[in-house]
């Protein structure tokens, strides 16, 4: 349990505050929660800095600042339908209006509304005062799971994340017993131009948010894969962690990424994609 709670209202001052027994509290959703994967001695309250909640266009990309919430991103003119898309995954509005952008990526988890996506259309995400590392290298690579330390920017204050504005295609689907529920699986799939620059992430309960690096391959290289050997692919795949839980068998979640993946790949060639 938090021992101190301190207020921020710049970005120097909540670096100032920052030790290794303290976080950043922002729209306090994940902290505050039933068995939160959160601990802290000290709680630094940023949602005074003004300079981390706005959102702009930045050239061909969009910078959506760290304080942002999901509902602000949806109401926005100039965020893309996909990445509102994603924020609509966090079904109460409620819960949209006070969660944020940079607190939802920053906790790394394997159920997480944005992180498939934004894996997916190789997102960065801007550290304050510092550098925009890649959306994957901040995650801590591909298989990283929840909150788990493996990340050389888990402390880092996250000032935006940057997504691409032009996108050929784009789309998430999520997997979960109902709206309210945690997902089994989240899966995104996504291309600059054409399938063969297609891009695919996924985030898989309890298990990580994984790059589909052999998927991709195989759309890139026959754009016409079957769903048989999608699925195939993933029922014999090594590489990644599909826990046997109680959000379903480690056949169930495997089988449900492959037939995803094809219902995303036909998607894509309805919209024009080839």
């Amino acid at each position: 349990m938090a021992k101190e709670f301190v207020v921020a209202n710049t970005i120097e001052e909540a670096l100032a505050a920052k030790n290794p027994g303290a976080v950043f509290l922002a729209g306090g959703t994940e902290i505050n929660r039933l068995d939160s994967s959160v601990e802290a001695d000290t709680l630094i309250s940023i949602r005074g800095i003004k300079d981390l909640a706005a959102i702009s266009e930045q050239g061909n990309d969009i910078c959506i600042g760290a304080l942002c919430t999901f509902q602000q991103v949806v109401e926005s003119d100039i965020v893309p339908d996909w990445m509102k898309e994603a924020c609509l995954f966090m079904a109460s509005r409620t819960k949209r209006n006070m969660a944020t952008i940079g607190g939802n990526i920053a906790v790394r988890r394997t159920d997480s509304y944005l992180a498939a996506t934004l894996l997916a259309v190789q997102a960065k995400v801007k550290l304050a005062q510092g550098e925009a590392v890649d959306f994957l290298d901040y995650i801590g690579g591909s298989g990283c799971g929840d909150g788990q330390g493996s990340c050389p920017y888990g402390d880092a204050l996250i000032e935006s994340v940057i997504i691409p504005k032009d996108m050929a295609f784009v789309e998430s689907k999520r997997t979960a017993n109902t709206a309210q529920s945690h997902a089994a699986l989240t899966v995104a799939f996504a291309a600059k131009e054409k399938l063969d620059d297609v891009s695919m992430a996924a985030a898989v309960k309890n298990g990580g948010i994984y790059y589909l690096q052999d998927l991709m391959t195989a759309i890139r290289e026959d754009h016409d894969v079957s769903e048989e050997k999608l699925i195939d692919m993933v029922l014999t795949c090594k590489g990644a962690s599909f826990p046997t839980d109680m959000f379903g068998s480690e056949k169930y979640k495997r089988y449900i990424l492959g037939v995803t993946v094809a219902g995303l790949l036909a998607d894509a060639k309805k919209g024009g994609l080839s």
